[in-house]
């Protein structure tokens, strides 16, 4: 599949499709959370979630506010799936992962 613009180039709806598909994989790890062990999720977020927002933090720097800031808190949700931590700062949790954000 290629990379689908809008007449603005603005990457909105390649966005919005992204979200989608990671937002499901995100639901995923969230259903098994309390029954993966922690290494098990880190791998799981490693391998199938996090690759998406590396590709889309290098390629997509300039896409609207608006759409960086739907990418940075599914982001934040898969961390906090991961610790199963929605207290703590999200960096604070990246940190312990050696992985930075968005």
């Amino acid at each position: 599949m290629g990379v689908v613009t809008d007449i603005k180039l603005t990457f909105k709806s390649r966005i919005s499709e992204l979200i989608k598909k990671v937002g499901r994989q995100i639901d995923v790890l969230n259903r098994f959370k309390h029954i993966l062990s922690f290494s098990t999720k880190i791998r799981i977020c490693r391998a199938f979630i996090m690759p998406h927002f590396t590709y889309c933090s290098s390629v997509w720097n300039s896409c609207l506010k608006e759409d960086s800031d739907r990418l940075e808190r599914l982001h934040e949700m898969a961390i906090r799936y991961v610790f199963n931590d929605f207290c703590n700062g999200c960096d604070s949790l990246c940190y312990k992962i050696s992985y930075s954000l968005i």
